[in-house]
């Protein structure tokens, strides 16, 4: 019933998905079958993509085709160029950011239409090849922030290196990508559960709609969050 009400709520709206397009939203036996319902552009870094491949100059999500823009979506500059959107979509992507508090900000800022939305799915950190490392807390998160980190921080590198949890999976090469992570953005640079994602996104400017997790092939791997731009931003 809760991606139902995702659906109902961004149906027929104009969106933008960055680092898509995903399978999930495009297979109904995954009950996230988002695509037929919305209109999409898609934002990906085109050139070193190590989760996309076969990217064009079109965006292709299900049988349908939006406008692809060659874009880091933690980049101010090129956020800055890009049109507003009725909503945002995103699917593992967020845990590889090391500031996502000033992602969030920068998307409400120059993405969002007022009231407008964020769907992210997030890997639920017992649930993954981070299921070994420390769950990270606000207050770590707020602290990024509030130092400006950079998205070249290597604070979280050797930590997920030792701590990998290789039963769950992982790029083969993942240790070589890890070096140069800052080309290749495979670390995960947090890690997170509902409550942290819920705090993530309120101390951003945003409430929050819907919040539960997924199950994934009976895995509880996903956690899915839609929230929106509180009215007292704008």
């Amino acid at each position: 019933m809760s991606f139902e009400l995702i659906i109902e709520t961004l149906k027929n709206k104009q969106g933008i998905e960055f680092g898509g397009p995903t399978e999930i939203f495009n297979c109904p036996e995954h009950n996230m079958y988002l695509y037929p319902h919305v209109n999409l552009d898609g934002g990906n870094i085109l050139n070193n993509n190590h989760f996309q491949s076969n990217i064009g100059s079109n965006f292709i999500y299900s049988e349908k085709i939006g406008k692809q823009f060659d874009i880091d979506c933690t980049d101010e500059k090129q956020l800055s160029l890009l049109e507003r959107y009725d909503f945002i979509v995103t699917s593992h992507a967020i845990e590889h950011f090391a500031n996502p508090i000033n992602t969030l900000k920068l998307w409400k800022k120059y993405i969002l239409k007022p009231n407008g939305y964020i769907l992210s799915i997030i890997p639920n950190k017992d649930f993954c090849f981070d299921r070994i490392r420390p769950l990270t807390t606000i207050e770590h998160l707020i602290e990024d922030y509030k130092s400006n980190m950079g998205e070249d921080d290597t604070t979280h590198i050797q930590e997920q290196k030792q701590l990998h949890d290789w039963s769950f999976g992982g790029l083969p090469n993942f240790y070589e990508l890890c070096e140069i992570n800052h080309l290749t953005r495979v670390v995960h640079h947090h890690t997170f559960n509902v409550e942290l994602v819920e705090q993530m996104f309120s101390y951003s400017g945003f409430e929050n709609v819907v919040s539960y997790v997924h199950n994934f092939y009976s895995i509880p791997l996903n956690i899915v969050n839609l929230s929106r731009v509180k009215n007292d931003n704008y």
